[in-house]
C-alpha cells in the first residue's frame, strides 16, 4: 500500500491488483480505485491442501529473490 500512496504514477498502467485475502474489504478496494483506478481481485484459497493459485506464484517468486 505504501507504493500506491507515495508513488501512484508508477502504477498508472495497472488495471487489476491481485491481493491476498488479508487485503479483502471494500475500504481497501475503494482506496485503490481512488488512487490508481485499478480493480482489486482477491485470490482466495479454497482447500486446506496445497494448490497453485493464479498469479500468486509471481509474487512468491519475487519475495524469494
Amino acid at each position: 500500500m505504501e507504493l500506491v500512496e507515495e508513488r501512484p504514477e508508477l502504477l498508472e498502467k495497472v488495471e487489476v491488483l491481485w491481493v491476498d485475502s488479508g487485503y479483502d474489504g471494500d475500504k481497501f478496494a475503494l482506496a485503490v480505485w481512488l488512487m490508481i483506478q485499478a480493480h482489486v481481485e482477491v485470490i482466495r484459497r479454497t482447500d486446506k491442501e496445497f494448490e497453485v493459485l493464479p498469479k500468486r506464484w509471481v509474487v512468491e517468486r519475487t519475495f524469494g529473490w
